[in-house]
């Protein structure tokens, strides 16, 4: 069922003659949506990020430094929304961000069951409101899979994957290699694998402090096991609090392991001292330099992949886990063995 070419009203018809028994709404961010559904059917939802939490999404202040936001969302956020620098500067977009994530909150007590994809972001909904036995964490997976190539990765040599925004700290981890390189007397090469806007500001740092670096754009999917594995390791210096950060996983199903700073969801898949190392985000840069020349040096002492694989699904966990948890939810509903679900989800 396509709402975008068949129209809410039509879709809603034809979900009428499936007749579904429960509906899984996955990340939808067209509200109506949800409301008319739940009218008719039990939902469940699935949410990825920060939706109904924060009026920007990003959970975190840029002034006066970066820094992630641990406030309960509410008109107090407003108040802060502009001298914190925490999204768009625009009243129009302020408040049409701060009306819509008042709706998706005031809906999480209609859900009959809410998904996300690590602890911390069940924290986080659960201090939204949303009951605890309504609340299901599902760990995300990696759909990377070496083949037998990710044996050989090239020295000195750290990957960054992901949009080159600000919150993505690549300025962070293009000034940590320069230090790492004087730390350990030879340079530490980046590979960065992604685009955006802070892309050639990036590329001119990295020049004006010699640390060669390499930047190869948006990688295909097939291809990101042959990129990847040419690093020794993998680094998340993300500023914001990432709700998993799905390229550590990636790296780890290379065998790679990953220095993080220690935000958000990072804790779900990086075990400190196991699969890499986590870094307070209040070291800096100065801090991933440290763990950055410390793991450098020290690549073959760290469990990589299979460590971090022993805790986090691979995708027939997952569709397994979601299988019992509609089951689940059936159960309690009546539902029988051959009645069906739907999903419904927006790209």
């Amino acid at each position: 069922v396509c709402v975008e070419e068949r129209g809410l009203d039509a879709a809603l018809n034809d979900l009428r003659e499936f007749r579904p028994d429960v509906v899984f709404s996955h990340n939808m961010s067209d509200l109506d949506v949800d409301r008319r559904l739940i009218v008719h059917w039990p939902v469940i939802k699935m949410l990825h990020g920060y939706l109904g939490t924060c009026v920007s999404g990003l959970k975190m202040h840029a002034f006066p430094s970066a820094q992630a936001c641990g406030r309960t969302f509410g008109p107090a956020c407003l108040a802060l929304y502009v001298p914190r620098r925490c999204g768009q500067l625009a009243a129009g977009a302020m408040m049409q961000a701060y009306r819509w994530a008042s709706q998706q909150r005031a809906l999480f007590s209609r859900y009959r069951a809410v998904v996300v994809g690590s602890q911390h972001m069940g924290d986080e909904m659960a201090r939204h409101g949303v009951p605890h036995d309504r609340l299901h964490v599902l760990s995300l997976f990696s759909t990377v899979k070496s083949d037998g190539i990710a044996a050989g990765a090239e020295p000195d040599t750290v990957l960054f994957a992901g949009r080159m925004t600000a919150l993505k700290g690549g300025d962070v981890l293009i000034r940590a290699a320069a230090r790492a390189s004087r730390l350990r007397g030879r340079p530490v090469r980046l590979l960065m694998a992604g685009d955006g806007p802070q892309r050639g500001a990036w590329r001119s740092l990295a020049s004006s402090l010699r640390v060669e670096l390499e930047m190869n754009g948006w990688i295909a999917h097939e291809d990101r096991a042959r990129v990847y594995s040419r690093a020794a390791l993998v680094a998340v210096p993300s500023l914001w609090p990432e709700p998993f950060g799905l390229v550590g996983l990636d790296a780890a199903a290379l065998g790679r392991p990953a220095i993080a700073f220690d935000v958000g969801g990072i804790r779900d898949w990086l075990t400190d001292g196991v699969n890499g190392t986590l870094v307070d985000p209040g070291g800096g840069e100065k801090g991933l330099a440290s763990a950055l020349a410390s793991l450098l040096g020290n690549a073959g002492g760290h469990a990589g992949g299979d460590a971090v694989l022993q805790r986090v699904e691979d995708v027939e966990c997952h569709i397994g886990i979601v299988r019992a948890e509609l089951h689940g939810l059936g159960i309690a509903l009546g539902m029988h063995e051959d009645d069906r679900a739907i999903g419904l989800g927006h790209g």
